[in-house]
């Protein structure tokens, strides 16, 4: 007797007639089947296994796969009029871009109803998947390198998802317009780059591939002139993700391809938040408004402080802390240095929690520093410049950490205004020159941040010659979170980074204890 496996087909009797069905499973002397050509009959069928007759599946040659991928045979003939058995090949076929072609230039002549279509697709995207190769069609050639143009495996791919379209929501059948999708691409393979056509789709993928690597500039002058061609098409179209890359290769010293050029940058930002809500291109205006970019240098505020305000509300860190700069100084808003310092407080302890967890990105030194000029201020506190001092070299601090990790247009700036803080204040301080021992009234300075974000710490006091106390501190764990404590400890001492060059800014360290 056959011993029966998953998947074979076995014809047996199902009230008094003659059915086929597909082995699910075999337990003992039951087997488990699906029905295949039972009417109304869609659940696991029972049979004895002693009732089931093994049907063999029916042998196809390899050119029998292609005509069938190509379309020009049924799957009733591809079978031998057999249509629920299983076939078999000696060999598998390799399914093409063409036989793609060549099958959507048949079903558009056939003006049926799609049957002959959807049977077709089945059969590919199920029972004969292997036996066509039809993953490695869509996979990368092994010498590929990607440009972001069309490539024939990635029209091969988009093409079958858009066949799959046809046969997953019944569309109008469009086999014209597959077929004519893979015809451009053939024909442009004949063509100079700069006169090829695509689709919108082909370009937005092009255009989006070269801004996510960063490296247009370096490319060939023709690849630059597509990259623009394809850009600027898009742009008229008003497809929101243009318009953003378009922006930001006008922003700040251009991108290599496009120039410096403001008025572009704020266009096309005010362009897409037409289209789609969108908090960073707010944040970018605002930011535009503010150092008056597109106006000489004169600051729009009102403008500044509308766009700021939609980014903050989207979660914006850095529209955030412009507000607390307009409030604080009564730029486009009225003056109003207590709303300013709770907003800063408010990012201080957020952004503080980030960097500790190492995200070195962020704009923690930003925060920090202007948490260091409220305390010197004595904005909403008292006036503390040793705080401050301290606060300072946590913006210088993590500063050099984020532009060790990257390099992000302003960083240069900020660092200047961080070492003009610090040179300001440094006289006012117990650390005009390096000091080799900190005095502190209170243990408080060193364990603040861990205090502050509820890690349990254990002190262990020792007593030393000379009225002296050894403290030594160990975090325990937080209250609120598995992972491992980690907090910032500042320890002043003079420094520079304008003029010391590579290495530490001062000691104040990054800890996971």
């Amino acid at each position: 007797m056959y011993k029966f496996k998953t998947m074979d087909v076995a014809k047996t009797k199902y009230q008094k007639n003659d059915i086929y069905v597909q082995i699910e499973s075999v337990k003992g002397n039951k087997a488990y089947v699906w029905p295949l050509n039972v009417p109304d009959q869609f659940e696991i069928m029972e049979f004895p296994v002693s009732k089931l007759e093994y049907m063999p599946p029916v042998k196809v040659t390899r050119k029998q796969l292609k005509d069938f991928c190509r379309g020009e045979i049924t799957l009733e003939k591809l079978k031998k009029d057999s249509l629920y058995l299983n076939v078999e090949a000696d060999k598998p076929y390799q399914i093409t871009l063409d036989d793609l072609y060549a099958a959507a230039k048949k079903f558009e002549s056939l003006k049926d109803e799609g049957d002959t279509f959807f049977t077709w697709f089945t059969a590919l995207s199920d029972e004969l998947w292997d036996l066509v190769s039809m993953e490695k069609a869509s996979q990368e050639p092994a010498k590929y390198v990607d440009d972001g143009l069309p490539a024939e495996h990635k029209v091969f791919e988009n093409a079958w998802n858009e066949l799959g379209d046809i046969y997953s929501y019944d569309t109008d059948a469009e086999f014209k317009n597959i077929a004519d999708y893979i015809q451009t691409f053939y024909d442009n393979q004949k063509k100079s780059l700069l006169k090829r056509k695509f689709r919108e789709d082909e370009e937005l993928a092009f255009v989006m591939m070269w801004d996510r690597i960063g490296t247009i500039s370096d490319q060939s002058k023709v690849m630059k002139k597509a990259w623009v061609k394809a850009l600027e098409h898009l742009c008229t179209l008003k497809i929101p993700e243009a318009l953003e890359i378009k922006a930001y290769a006008c922003y700040g010293p251009g991108n290599g391809v496009y120039k410096q050029d403001y008025d572009t940058c704020r266009d096309c930002l005010l362009e897409l938040l037409k289209i789609q809500a969108d908090p960073s291109a707010a944040n970018t205006l605002g930011y535009i408004y503010y150092y008056g970019r597109c106006t000489q240098g004169k600051p729009e505020y009102a403008k500044a402080f509308k766009y700021f305000s939609i980014g903050a509300a989207g979660g914006v860190i850095e529209s955030r802390y412009k507000l607390a700069d307009m409030f604080l100084n009564g730029y486009g808003v009225g003056k109003d240095p207590d709303t300013a310092s709770r907003i800063i407080w408010d990012l201080y302890d957020e952004s503080l929690q980030s960097f500790c967890k190492g995200l070195y990105v962020g704009a923690f030194a930003d925060i920090a520093l202007r948490a260091g000029s409220l305390v010197k201020d004595g904005v909403d506190c008292f006036p503390d410049y040793t705080e401050a001092y301290s606060l300072y070299l946590q913006a210088r601090y993590a500063l050099q950490v984020r532009m060790d990790h990257d390099d992000f247009f302003g960083d240069p700036i900020v660092l200047n205004h961080i070492e003009d803080a610090v040179a300001e204040i440094l006289p006012d301080t117990d650390f005009e020159k390096p000091v080799s021992t900190v005095h502190y009234d209170s243990p408080y300075p060193l364990i603040q941040s861990g205090l502050h974000h509820d890690n349990l710490i254990e002190m262990t006091i020792k007593h030393l010659k000379g009225n002296k106390l050894q403290l030594t501190f160990k975090v325990k764990g937080n209250r609120n979170s598995e992972d491992v404590p980690e907090f910032l400890i500042t320890v002043p001492e003079s420094w520079d980074m304008r003029t010391a060059g590579q290495g530490n800014s001062c000691r104040e360290g990054y800890y996971g204890v």
